[in-house]
């Protein structure tokens, strides 16, 4: 009797630290992580760039290569949307790989100082894109040049960043300035800011973006990594931050997105040991 009472205690103890640690770590596998792509400047053949016109202001009038807007957004302002549905799990957000999945090259590129030009941003060329996952994660994204236009200008650096939420479709000024903390006005004497820094929500107006984190150096080594909360949109606003204009020279992209687990905290260990302490007692207390 002793010996089986010790059994159970022993195996629910392990049940329970096993399943706090399947909580915290829960891994889906419903179905399988993909990505999506606006139809907007699409071509049937391989483009790095369109080198002189910009992602502006209708792209959403395109629709999506999938047929169904990404996590149900009425915006209309992405270029791309990634959803991840497994802990471990690696997606390319590339023209190359809106043609392996859909058919399309899609218009993935952005210009050499479109999130930052030494003054502003520019919505004009900064690229939109949305992320989603079923687990929770921590999340990196790395980016890559991808044949820079016909020019001896190459570069690398990319200024990315990240807000919970997704625009509500109302009031997007995917034509304005953003990332400019030097850009004031001054009304009735009083020196007012009438452009957003690189910390505010709703940088290109609208509602729904709350400011999580950015990153002004971004490469194909260096990468953004955040934390991201189960069934939780985000929006990812992307451009080129190597002190070239924000309208030019373009260059595709490609970005690597890359998720790792979310470590265990250290609560749930500290309480593990203390169960299979008292079991260590209980054994104790019996051969005694």
């Amino acid at each position: 009797m002793t010996m089986i009472k010790k059994t159970k205690l022993a195996k629910a103890i392990a049940y329970a630290v096993v399943g706090s640690a399947m909580t915290v770590g829960h891994v889906s596998s419903a179905s399988a992580s993909t990505t999506d792509y606006n139809n907007y400047q699409a071509n049937a053949e391989y483009i790095s760039t369109n080198a002189g016109t910009t992602d502006g202001w209708n792209i959403g009038d395109a629709g999506w290569a999938s047929g169904s807007s990404p996590f149900g957004t009425v915006a209309g302002v992405a270029n791309w949307a990634a959803e991840i549905t497994a802990q471990g799990d690696t997606l390319t957000i590339s023209t190359q790989d809106a043609d392996t999945r859909y058919g399309i090259w899609a218009d993935i590129d952005t210009a050499k100082g479109a999130w930052y030009d030494g003054v502003n941003g520019w919505g004009h060329n900064t690229d939109v894109g949305l992320f989603k996952s079923a687990v929770d994660t921590y999340v990196t994204i790395n980016a890559t040049s991808i044949q820079p236009e016909a020019s001896s200008e190459t570069w690398n650096n990319y200024g990315i960043s990240i807000y919970t939420g997704m625009n509500a479709g109302d009031g997007w000024f995917h034509h304005g300035q953003w990332n400019c903390p030097s850009c004031t006005a001054t009304i009735n004497g009083e020196v007012i800011q009438t452009s957003p820094t690189f910390d505010a929500d709703n940088p290109l107006g609208g509602t729904g973006l709350s400011y999580l984190a950015h990153d002004a150096t971004v490469d194909s080594t260096n990468g953004i990594t955040f934390h991201a909360i189960a069934g939780q949109e985000y929006s990812i606003l992307l451009g080129g931050n190597s002190g070239g204009s924000n309208f030019g020279p373009h260059a595709g992209y490609s970005l690597n997105i890359s998720t790792s687990p979310v470590p265990v905290p250290a609560a749930v260990w500290l309480m593990g040991s203390g169960l299979l302490g008292l079991v260590g007692f209980q054994r104790r207390k019996v051969i005694i």
